[in-house]
């Protein structure tokens, strides 16, 4: 077995199975740096990160229009979002004291 330094350390066990995530991609097809984003970044299991297409622009755009209709809906209904501000105690305070 070769590796590179391109290679991730880490191993994962998939079916009885146990490759680097370099490995892994090769044997799938897949872009290793894909996989390692949507495992590491995205928190995805190895084999939804391996097996799931990549979204194209015209999905991802759909996606994103379909969201922003969501919330434009629900702004509607229940208003539009309300801002909070936090108010934090001066820095010269003393425990126990209050801002007036």
């Amino acid at each position: 077995m070769t590796t590179n330094r391109f290679d991730y350390p880490k191993t994962f066990t998939m079916k009885g199975e146990t490759l680097t995530l370099t490995q892994w991609a090769k044997r799938f097809d897949v872009d290793v740096n894909l996989v390692r984003d949507r495992v590491f970044g995205c928190a995805w299991p190895l084999l939804r990160a391996l097996t799931e297409p990549v979204m194209s622009n015209g999905e991802r755009h759909a996606k994103r229009k379909a969201k922003a209709a969501l919330i434009a809906k629900l702004s509607a209904a229940f208003g539009p979002r309300k801002t909070v501000r936090l108010r934090f105690p001066a820095r010269n305070q003393t425990r126990g004291d209050t801002v007036v």
